[in-house]
């Protein structure tokens, strides 16, 4: 058991790693609100003003699965966040292309038409 558990978290961390720098080069002005040292999702933060939950729906049109982070702000004013889960992704070129159709749907954002 020792031996999957350091196993699993070397590669959820070279996921983690290659998300992060993914996201870096496809969407430089993207704002990460921390890489952790361990977990299984990143946070991504939008800009003011942007409905997540309309970003949510137009990744998932382009095939990518992200959750809305107003959903995890129970006891808190909401936040304009995605959630970027990376864990069930183990083909590394999938999380490169996953940034990339996220970086599509991003850069298409003007937050006068939201």
């Amino acid at each position: 058991m020792e031996k999957h558990v350091r196993t699993l978290g070397a590669d959820l961390r070279e996921r983690r790693s290659r998300l992060t720098a993914a996201l870096a080069h496809e969407m430089p002005a993207a704002t990460l609100t921390s890489a952790p040292a361990g977990g299984l999702h990143l946070w991504l933060r939008l800009p003011p003003g942007v409905d997540d939950k309309a970003r949510t729906a137009a990744a998932r049109q382009r095939g990518v699965a992200v959750s809305a982070g107003s959903r995890y702000f129970a006891t808190e004013p909401p936040a304009a966040h995605l959630r970027l889960g990376f864990a069930a992704t183990a083909d590394l070129t999938e999380l490169d292309e996953g940034a990339r159709r996220l970086g599509s749907v991003l850069r298409d954002l003007d937050p006068r038409q939201q």
